[in-house]
């Protein structure tokens, strides 16, 4: 059993400035005093939400690793967030946009960052933010970063899964275009453009397009009805 599929498009930070030493509302600033921060109640605003894949239900909680900071949109770090399995979804749907801000100057509404709030711990030797989860939940969990490495196996599991029998899919890694020793080349990439192209008419994709469009974290899938084979198009 897992929760359907969810790709979290990142909120984009108000300011590339990143927040003052100290700042209690900056995950850098719990990491590096642990022991000060430890069970207590912190604060920070999701400037962030990277892909969290996708979760099993009976996983022990769900991994989603933010982008934290202030309030003012300045960057202080990031944590790995665990939530209930329950709440997945809702927590990623939610902190994965920005909230509306005051208008200023007659120009409408200027977008902010959510606030987040939980328990910071210390779990397996990793920091992270409790958020729905009592902070005892720390002494029985296992890392945050091996919860969200499953999760995003997972996903990736399901998207090499064909939609055709008899067929299979792989993965064409655009991040690996013509480099040395590596099967994913422009021209193999064009070859992939054309046969959607003759496919579908109405679509005229070219090998740049393919690579902003898996840089921007969208998954494309070309079928090689020769092959039998279904090639999904992504960035790593």
């Amino acid at each position: 059993m897992h929760l359907p599929a969810l790709i979290v498009l990142a909120a984009a930070t108000l300011a590339a400035k990143p927040a003052r030493k100290g700042d209690p509302m900056a995950p850098e600033t719990w990491v590096a005093a642990p022991a000060a921060h430890q069970g207590k109640t912190v604060r920070t605003a999701a400037l962030r939400l990277e892909e969290p894949g996708l979760v099993a239900g009976d996983a022990p909680a769900a991994a989603l690793r933010l982008e934290g900071g202030n309030d003012k949109g300045e960057t202080g770090g990031a944590i790995i967030a665990l939530v209930p399995v329950g709440q997945f979804q809702s927590f990623a749907e939610t902190y994965s946009k920005m909230e509306a801000g005051k208008g200023r100057g007659g120009f409408g509404a200027i977008a902010k960052p959510k606030v987040v709030a939980g328990t910071f711990a210390v779990v397996a030797g990793e920091p992270a933010l409790l958020v729905g989860l009592p902070a005892d939940a720390a002494t029985r969990l296992p890392k945050p970063s091996e919860l969200l490495k499953a999760q995003l196996a997972r996903a990736r599991e399901e998207l090499l899964k064909p939609s055709r029998p008899g067929w299979q899919r792989k993965a064409f890694v655009l991040s690996r275009l013509d480099q040395r020793n590596q099967a994913e080349t422009t021209r193999e990439l064009q070859r992939l453009c054309d046969l959607a192209n003759a496919a579908d008419k109405t679509r005229r994709l070219t090998p740049r397009e393919a690579v902003r469009l898996a840089r921007e974290g969208e998954s494309l899938v070309l079928p090689d009805e020769k092959a039998k084979t279904e090639w999904l198009l992504t960035w790593e």
